[in-house]
């Protein structure tokens, strides 16, 4: 059998279609934090999620909005609503 050449091998790319997601990350608590430095801040909600997305190339961070103080037995409050409006907007 015949040895062929290989001087004419091309090379394939592979390229893939990845989605990239743009998201945005929603915290709150329901009264003032004050700071502290234990589980339930505001801090720690946005560490949790920024640990999460932090890895993946398919999410690319748009925003974070938070309400600090505001109960979650309605929806008026700054960082949801605007939130809301940015998801209408496509952003």
């Amino acid at each position: 059998m015949a040895r062929k050449s290989r001087k004419n091998t091309q090379k394939v790319n592979f390229t893939t279609n990845q989605k990239i997601y743009s998201v945005g990350i929603y915290v709150r608590l329901s009264r003032l934090d004050n700071n502290k430095k234990d589980s339930d801040t505001l801090e720690n909600q946005k560490n949790i999620i920024l640990d999460y997305i932090k890895d993946k190339d398919e999410f690319k961070l748009f925003e974070i909005y938070e309400d600090n103080n505001f109960t979650g037995t309605n929806f008026n409050r700054n960082g949801f609503e605007r939130l809301l409006e940015d998801v209408k907007q496509g952003k």
